[in-house]
């Protein structure tokens, strides 16, 4: 049985740099007025997220409080999620995003985030030209009416 619990665990958190590094280096994001979701698609794990509350927030005890209702609202909606993915989830500056706003932005940001990340990475076509395979061409009409 999967596991359901709205735990926080350490394996679902971006720890170092350059975890948060490579998320902003895709470039793949979509945002709203209150937040702007970056994500990383990854090939296996846990979904794994990381804030990044600038000082244009507010001092520290609001941008404490930011992260909290990220926190929150992530915990709540984990489970819909897909797996193997890195999440930065960035407020807007002058939005101090409560736990309500952050559950019903974040979903929906996600998704339209992973949706542009997997059409941006979806394998190409194969060109026949690109594979050294020699192109199929259709055949010409003969006029042999000698």
């Amino acid at each position: 049985m999967p596991d359901t619990s709205l735990t926080f665990r350490p394996e679902q958190r971006l720890h170092t740099p350059a975890d948060y590094e490579a998320v902003f280096a895709c470039k793949h994001s979509a945002g709203d007025p209150v937040l702007l979701v970056f994500v990383l698609l990854r090939d296996e794990g846990p979904t794994r997220l990381g804030t990044s509350v600038s000082k244009k927030c507010g001092n520290s005890v609001v941008r404490h409080a930011i992260k909290r209702a990220i926190r929150e609202g992530f915990r709540h909606v984990q489970h819909g999620l897909p797996p193997a993915i890195d999440l930065v989830v960035i407020p807007r500056p002058g939005v101090q995003p409560t736990t309500a706003q952050v559950l019903v932005s974040l979903p929906r940001l996600i998704e339209k985030a992973v949706k542009k990340a997997r059409r941006k990475t979806a394998p190409e076509p194969m060109n026949p030209a690109d594979t050294g395979s020699p192109a199929v061409t259709p055949a010409s009409p003969t006029n042999d009416h000698s």
